[in-house]
């Protein structure tokens, strides 16, 4: 990372301070990270300024599970956009299929698991380009207006002038 870079906000929701302290010393060097450790919570930080980049997601957590949880994000606008990593021991295609209804991304092992690492700057890069495309689409459509605008003026111009007989 970059000298006086921001570093991208990652929040971490798990009910096991292990997990959290596991991922936090995993992904510090390169994120800033905020915890919650219930749903309720993690749906308070979601919407905190700024605003977490991606959410990473216990699933099993008491209360509010994490299915629950995503639900309520995706079901906002200020928060449906940011992308979310389930974080689960469970491999069953039943909880995979689940997650991707409830319109999270991908899954991840938990923090114990020897499946490899969470996949934040990946999913971090999507979410970027998402946002950079989304905002080249409003430039571009803001352009093709006054493109517009300008052929409409200027066949008006033409228009009225008559022909020199």
């Amino acid at each position: 990372m970059a000298e006086g870079a921001k570093k991208p906000k990652v929040l971490i929701v798990d009910d096991t301070p292990e997990n959290i302290q596991v991922l936090m010393g995993t992904l510090k060097d390169q994120y800033a990270i905020v915890a919650a450790i219930n749903g309720k919570k993690a749906l308070k930080m979601a919407l905190a300024d700024p605003q977490p980049e991606v959410i990473l997601l216990d699933i099993m957590m008491p209360g509010m599970d994490g299915f629950e949880v995503c639900r309520r994000l995706k079901a906002d606008a200020a928060t449906r956009d940011i992308p979310v990593i389930f974080l689960s021991a469970l491999d069953d295609t039943a909880n995979k299929v689940k997650g991707f209804l409830w319109g999270q991304w991908t899954t991840s092992p938990s923090p114990f698991s020897r499946r490899g690492p969470c996949p934040v700057n990946t999913h971090l890069t999507m979410s970027r380009l998402k946002q950079n495309l989304a905002e080249k689409n409003k430039e571009l459509q803001a352009y093709s207006e006054h493109l517009e605008e300008r052929v409409k003026d200027r066949t008006a111009e033409l228009a009225s002038f008559e022909p020199d007989l």
